[in-house]
């Protein structure tokens, strides 16, 4: 399961729209005052992941190491909720996210 996270805002706040590799619209993701959330299946959705980081103005990741890291388990995150009314659902599903930063991108490849 595939997802694109398209790049909205790249600081204070960084945030993503989630996009499944269908096109829809799953989600959304924002890192601003110390706070990361994700929220499926739109902004004021379901409140799906949060963390609280030490720095209460953080408003973007300090690197693409500490990046990778919070987005793959938001990208698990997600794919747990779509999959979770799915009775053969297998947590050993290969999960994997994409940043892109042109929505046009998500229509090459759909």
């Amino acid at each position: 399961m595939k997802f694109y996270f398209l790049s909205t805002c790249c600081a204070s706040p960084e945030q993503y729209d989630v996009y499944q590799e269908s096109g829809n619209l799953c989600g959304y993701i924002r890192l601003r005052w110390g706070e990361l959330l994700a929220e499926y299946p739109c902004v004021n959705g379901e409140m799906i992941y949060h963390t609280v980081f030490e720095d209460n103005f953080k408003g973007c990741f300090d690197n693409d190491e500490e990046r990778n890291k919070y987005l793959q388990i938001i990208a698990n995150k997600f794919a747990e909720r779509i999959m979770e009314n799915f009775v053969s659902y297998s947590s050993n599903i290969k999960v994997s996210y994409e940043i892109i930063t042109d929505l046009n991108k998500l229509k090459e490849v759909s």
